[in-house]
């Protein structure tokens, strides 16, 4: 249906980008705030304070729409604190539960999104301390590091059975961004080496996409998710910014490739994954100027909300009625994708 509709009509604009972004927000700020902790619930269906990863991903949504209105600036700040009130950990490092107390459930995954979001979240506020926090979650990342395997950062730190694409390759990205940031060479040596690891473990040589995990008897589970891919991409094309070598280009180039062919539906614009991995494929394609990045915010908008204006657990799923449990993670990652188009469009 929708690729009939896209061959009568004319293609959004941020200006579209930024509403529908908007709109998001607003509906998870009517559906799941709480006000008083300013924080969000994990979904519409209970009171239970949403995880570490799913207010990741919300931070991002608040750091791109505080990019294209600065009236969501106090919005930004007042979560990025509660994040750090709620998640940091006595111990060091962003725990996956709420006010964790005495126990400690640690994702070095989760830390590597917070350290990103929170580079941003200094790019867009200028506060130094917002730095700081992510270089305190670096270096706790680095910690999941031993020589196992031939090296790699583990998944989760209770349970020490698997080093994941999805902990290691935003930490080559975390380390990359903060190596620029402060202008420290050794966080660049660190995410050569992640990076280094990671592609020579965990990508697929048949088709330059990554693997899920390596579990330390050897096996790799070849699971493809899109967010694995989306983060070597982005990795990769830091390092060659970086360290100016273009091999690091030319891998990104050869996965962003077969990214597109294998999770891309350029007839429906929708990408084959779901939400909280689709949309940072989609934040890698945009960054570098993907062409038909309107195709894709296109069908989202069109085919991917319910009757309500929610999104559903996947870009590609078109809801046949009223979603019955709408997740933070889903919407924030709807929200994040309008928004951070509109402001790579005007570059705020």
């Amino acid at each position: 249906m929708f690729a009939a509709i896209l061959a009568m009509t004319i293609l959004s604009t941020p200006e579209d980008w930024k509403r529908w972004g908007e709109e998001c927000l607003e509906s998870i700020r009517r559906d799941l705030y709480v006000p008083k902790k300013h924080l969000y619930r994990e979904d519409g269906a209970g009171e239970r304070l949403a995880y570490d990863w799913p207010s990741g991903v919300m931070l991002t949504a608040l750091n791109a729409a505080a990019r294209v209105d600065d009236r969501y600036k106090p919005w930004l700040r007042d979560f990025a604190e509660a994040t750090r009130r709620c998640f940091w950990h006595a111990e060091g490092g962003y725990d996956s539960n709420p006010f964790p107390g005495k126990g400690k459930d640690r994702y070095y995954d989760d830390n590597a999104w917070m350290a990103i979001a929170l580079m941003e979240t200094y790019h867009v506020l200028g506060d130094r301390k917002y730095l700081d926090w992510a270089r305190e979650t670096v270096d706790f990342i680095l910690a999941g590091e031993d020589d196992k395997l031939g090296g790699g950062i583990y998944w989760r730190e209770n349970e020490k059975k698997s080093k994941n694409t999805c902990a290691n390759a935003p930490a080559a990205l975390a380390c990359a961004k903060l190596s620029e940031w402060i202008h420290d060479p050794k966080y660049l040596t660190e995410a050569v080496r992640i990076y280094d690891w990671t592609r020579r473990t965990l990508r697929n040589p048949a088709n330059d996409l990554y693997w899920d995990h390596v579990s330390l008897n050897g096996k790799v589970q070849k699971t493809m998710w899109s967010y694995n891919t989306a983060l070597m991409i982005r990795a990769g094309r830091e390092l060659a910014k970086l360290t100016k070598d273009l091999a690091y280009a030319l891998q990104a180039d050869a996965s962003t490739k077969a990214a597109i062919a294998h999770w891309l539906n350029p007839e429906m614009g929708l990408i084959r994954d779901e939400m909280p991995f689709a949309h940072l494929l989609f934040e890698a394609l945009i960054e570098q100027g993907y062409p038909s990045a309107s195709l894709y915010l296109d069908g989202l908008h069109s085919e991917g909300r319910d009757s309500n204006g929610r999104y559903g657990h996947r870009w590609d799923e078109i809801p046949k009625q009223p979603l019955t449990r709408s997740r933070l993670i889903d919407q924030a990652s709807a929200a994040r994708s309008f928004l951070l188009a509109a402001a790579e469009a005007t570059k705020r």
